[in-house]
């Protein structure tokens, strides 16, 4: 399961963002060199963090019992922890790709792992919170760090740069290929955090979660489409909402039709996204979204957070109240909810059964299913002020002279930062109109192109002109 969390965060995710006609070396380029780093700053930031753990259990041992050493943990479980946080890095990265540059890029991540590991921390200290497939501390907190970050970055763009993010039928098909990986592998995404009967919930409802939802994503795409056709956009993003909507409480008891229904209303969040919400924060809340990430990562998180909320305040076991009954795993779904310590916290003895000693069971917190369910909704909250706040800073200190922050007319365009080949659809960088090949054969953008081919020649130019040079550039493609 290690392997698929790798090929999900470094070829399915950087597949996905490849979309883009002239973009598509900095998508997957950028993103595998982003990831690269973010695996080894947040294996020191996560290290970093783990001294408030190690130092609270230490303070809870008596004198004379051995306390465990002040180091680094290396090991599988950190490795998974950071492919985590580079998941989320490249979440982010999908929110602002095409408008930002390396250095930029490298800063924002930097800061990204910092407050993930903070975030991660505090729910492992102090929350408790089930998460296993990060629907909140990955995707939550990925998107609206992006998110942040857009919002800071924000400027009114010419319309040349919109132009030059139409994808053309091979990105779209690259996309899909991502899709596919992305939608094959899930499953054992959600289930790596969790062991033994939990695994195999997970990996059940994320399989039926993501099979419904891709139904209802190609149903919906049509029946709201304009056209009464499929859109490649809703189907390459919105079929893997199902995925994102169930991380939070893929492990939980559910019934079959409950994760259907949860893969649904993911669909339906994602659908309505892309039609209404996301041309909504565009205009009125200036927030660039390059990828859609919020339609994908952002809606479905938070569906995924309500989901684990009702489900663990319905949850029990045969001495409990709850309309689920856990039996013996209770308390290795919600180990908050075991009983509390007599005594010493970690030394202590609690009324656990012989099955659940077996299990692995130890001492909780003594929660009721109500209280659990409050935590959930915390960590949604932590996830969204830890992750809105960092994007502000990292937004703020990326607009500052030295960041090399790409022109509008440069962003979206591989040559600005890559060495294209000959005859390469990326076009010259001396030629500024060479990056806008698109399928433009409207008035509206022969005259929106008028100025901007006017002005990469140094003299006017009538829209016949403009005109042509559009026609020859289509033929060309």
């Amino acid at each position: 399961m290690f392997q698929d969390v790798h090929v999900v965060v470094f070829v399915g995710s950087a597949l996905l963002l490849s979309y883009m006609r002239h973009y598509g070396y900095s998508s997957i380029g950028m993103s595998f060199l982003m990831c690269a780093i973010a695996l080894q700053w947040a294996t020191i930031t996560t290290g970093i963090f783990n001294f408030f753990a190690i130092a609270h259990v230490r303070s809870l041992l008596p004198d004379g019992v051995p306390k465990p050493p002040y180091k680094f943990a290396i090991g599988l479980t950190s490795m998974i922890g950071a492919d985590f946080a580079a998941a989320a890095v490249v979440v982010a990265f999908g929110v602002l790709v095409g408008r930002t540059s390396p250095l930029q890029q490298l800063v924002i991540t930097l800061i990204e792992c910092i407050c993930y590991s903070a975030n991660e921390a505090l729910n492992v200290l102090l929350l408790q919170a089930q998460d296993p497939g990060g629907s909140m501390q990955i995707h939550v907190f990925g998107t609206y760090y992006g998110l942040a970050v857009s919002l800071m970055l924000y400027r009114k763009r010419t319309n040349s740069a919109r132009v030059t993010k139409n994808p053309s039928h091979l990105s779209n098909m690259m996309v899909m290929f991502g899709t596919l990986f992305l939608w094959v592998l899930w499953p054992s995404f959600n289930a790596l955090g969790v062991s033994h009967d939990s695994r195999y919930r997970a990996i059940a409802n994320t399989y039926y979660a993501m099979s419904s939802c891709t139904m209802a994503s190609f149903a919906l795409s049509r029946l709201l489409s304009r056209q009464n056709k499929f859109s490649m956009e809703h189907i390459q993003n919105s079929t893997l909402a199902g995925g994102v909507a169930l991380g939070a409480c893929c492990h939980m008891v559910l019934s079959p039709w409950a994760a259907v229904f949860i893969g649904c209303c993911a669909a339906v969040v994602s659908v309505v996204g892309f039609l209404y919400i996301t041309p909504f924060m565009e205009r009125r809340l200036y927030t660039v979204d390059s990828s859609n990430v919020h339609n994908l990562h952002g809606l479905p998180g938070i569906v995924s957070a309500i989901a684990a909320t009702i489900a663990a305040g319905i949850a029990g076991h045969s001495s409990s109240n709850g309309f689920i009954d856990y039996e013996n795993s209770l308390y290795t779904v919600f180990p908050a909810r075991a009983p509390k310590a007599v005594g010493n916290v970690l030394l202590g003895n609690c009324s656990l059964t012989d099955d659940e000693l077996m299990l692995g069971v130890v001492c909780g917190q003594g929660r009721s299913a109500a209280s659990q369910a409050g935590f959930q909704l915390a960590l949604l909250a932590t996830s969204l002020a830890i992750s809105i706040g960092g994007g502000c800073v990292a937004g703020m200190l990326s607009r500052l002279p030295v960041m090399e922050s790409p022109d509008d007319v440069d962003q979206y365009n591989d040559d600005v930062f890559w060495i294209l080949p000959a005859g390469d659809e990326g076009g010259d960088p001396s030629n500024k109109y060479s990056v806008m090949t698109s399928d433009m054969t409207t008035q509206a953008d022969i005259v929106m192109l008028t100025p901007i081919l006017s002005h990469s020649n140094g003299a006017p130019l009538g829209h016949a002109r403009a005109a042509s040079i559009v026609t020859h550039i289509d033929c060309r493609m």
